[in-house]
This record gives C-alpha cells, structure tokens and sequence, in this order.
C-alpha cells in the first residue's frame, strides 16, 4: 500500500549517520597521531638548541651548568624551558649520551621518567 510519500527509512537514516562516524573518527586518529609526532620532532629540536646553550654557558664560564637557574641568571634563558607537555627539560652536563656535550631530556607525553616515549637529543 502506497500512501506517495517519499523519503527515506530509518535504517537508512543510521546507516548513513554511521558512515560518517566512521569517517570522521578516522580523520581524527589520523590528525591527532599526526599532532604527537610534530610535538615529539619539536621537542627534540628544542632539547638540541638547549643543549647548545648548554655549551656555550660551558664555553663561557669554563664550569657545567647545574640548574636552568644558571643560565637564567647569565641571560641564556628568560625561564626555565617545559616541553609541548608542559612538563620542565632535564640535563645532564657532561651527557652519557653525548659525553662531549650535555644531554637534555624530556619525559614525553605521559610526564613520567625513564619509559618509552622519552624524548632526548641523542638518537635512541
């Protein structure tokens, strides 16, 4: 029995809706991994441009640096440098890892030390 109206069913309906979750919940894994990679790049690249500030305060003063405090109160830094994450760089001066220079870190996105996702300025 027709009644001549067109239009469309409710499966229809959620059908469609689901494809677009689909969709859109695929753009945005896509775009936020995308995201956690550029921060991580960052902020290895900022742990290298801290690392040669670290060298030079070194080239200086003729002594390592302790704390970000001694760079500050040299005029390197205005304040002590935090990650995309918010959380404050390490050092270590003379570096394991790069035992010429210093070695920056940085806990990564989950803010805890010594696990996977640490960021430095030496290569892993």
């Amino acid at each position: 029995m027709k009644t001549g109206l067109k239009g469309f069913s409710l499966i229809e309906i959620m059908i469609v809706m689901a494809l677009i979750g689909l969709i859109v919940g695929g753009i945005a894994v896509a775009t936020f991994g995308g995201l956690s990679k550029g921060q991580i790049s960052a902020t290895r690249t900022e742990a290298n441009g801290l690392s040669q500030k670290l060298i030079m305060f070194k080239a200086e003063r003729r002594k390592n640096p302790e704390t970000w405090d001694d760079l500050i109160k040299n005029g390197d830094l205005e304040k002590a440098p935090v990650d995309p994450w918010g959380n404050e760089y390490t050092f270590v001066c003379p570096g394991v890892h790069n035992p010429k220079g210093c070695d920056v870190h940085s806990n990564g996105p989950d803010g805890l030390p010594d696990t996977e996702d640490d960021v430095g300025n030496w290569e892993k």
